[in-house]
């Protein structure tokens, strides 16, 4: 019966440690991990290993906290629209900072909740970039020595310049004021016109009718 006890914790342990997340960074840098909870809590709580005396590394009822190099942020959900989220972090992380790590918010009516995770800290990646060398023997001038400058300065002298772009030719003049005109003196033709043929012919039938009475 022992046996299968010890077999039985053994294994619920390896299924605890299992389901703790690991996050990974490098010396020097910044490290923030999400803690996720359903309910919201007043009291905020960050804490190295177990929240023992000596290990809190943050406790605060503020929305935003900082201690160090370690700083916490709090935003409160509404369950189940939304999850509330702590965000921790540390920077400047150094080797002695991995480990495991425990963030929490202490609640009035509801039991406390908290969030385990591991922190692994890598060396920081060490990166050499090769100085580039002038082949011997070689010589490159530099932009300011005198040579330079004066073969620049001859090179601007030689150089033909460029000769004066030809004005634009004036804009037309606008023609909407002749069109107008030409327009109103061939309205005003069209109209005389109307009227000398309107009277001609007005006359012709006043001309047919006295001749038509005077025959009879």
């Amino acid at each position: 019966m022992k046996v299968r006890h010890s077999l039985i914790c053994f294994f619920l342990l390896s299924l605890i440690n299992a389901e703790i997340p690991v996050h990974e960074g490098t010396e020097g840098g910044i490290i923030t991990v999400t803690c996720d909870f359903n309910f919201s809590g007043k009291k905020k709580f960050f804490c190295k290993e177990k929240c023992e005396e000596g290990n809190v590394l943050i406790d605060t009822t503020d929305v935003r906290a900082q201690n160090g190099r370690y700083s916490l942020e709090y935003k409160e959900g509404f369950y189940p629209v939304y999850s509330t989220i702590l965000y921790v972090s540390i920077s400047q992380l150094t080797k002695s900072d991995s480990g495991r790590y425990r963030c929490g918010l202490e609640r009035t009516v509801l039991p406390d909740g908290f969030s385990e995770f591991e922190i692994r800290v890598s060396d920081a990646p060490t990166t050499s970039v090769p100085s580039a060398s002038a082949p011997p023997g070689s010589f490159t001038p530099s932009s300011s020595s005198p040579e330079t400058t004066e073969q620049s300065d001859q090179q601007q002298t030689d150089r033909p310049t460029a000769p004066p772009a030809a004005p634009a030719p004036p804009s037309p003049p606008a023609r909407s004021g002749v069109l107008l005109y030409v327009r109103v003196v061939l309205t005003i033709m069209v109209v005389l016109v109307s009227l000398g043929l309107l009277i001609f012919c007005m006359r012709r039938t006043n001309n047919n009718k006295g001749k038509t009475t005077g025959n009879t």
